[in-house]
């Protein structure tokens, strides 16, 4: 596949991708610091591939608003070509986390083999 650009003196240049291997995209780069940052292990990334936020105030109880933005993030990231989504809560909301468990998020369990690097966090995912 090729590529194309103009250089300095405005002549169309072009590259094909081949010339380009080697370099990291900007996808892999992204991957490798929330990785990094969050401590996964190097496989989570493959099978979730997106990470969301979901807020909501403390004191809600409509469970019908948050199923739908969940059902409408499930299949704009399908169609997208994602394999999974994850988000990350508080380990003390309890209830945030009973929703979504029972909204069809798992409770993902990602030490990468370092004890304790949860800080007080929980994170939740599923696989599309």
């Amino acid at each position: 596949m090729e590529q194309g650009g103009k250089d300095d003196d405005g002549q169309t240049t072009k590259s094909s991708s081949s010339e380009m291997e080697g370099t990291d995209s900007i996808d892999d780069i992204h991957l490798s610091y929330l990785q990094t940052l969050l401590h996964l292990p190097k496989d989570f990334l493959l099978t979730y591939q997106s990470l969301i936020e979901i807020r909501w105030p403390d004191d809600a109880t409509e469970a019908v608003s948050v199923r739908r933005l969940l059902h409408c993030i499930s299949a704009s990231l399908a169609l997208n070509g994602s394999t999974g989504f994850f988000t990350i809560i508080k380990s003390d909301r309890d209830e945030q986390i009973e929703l979504l468990s029972r909204l069809g998020l798992d409770i993902l369990d990602v030490r990468d083999n370092q004890p304790n690097n949860n800080n007080g966090y929980i994170i939740l995912g599923h696989s599309l």
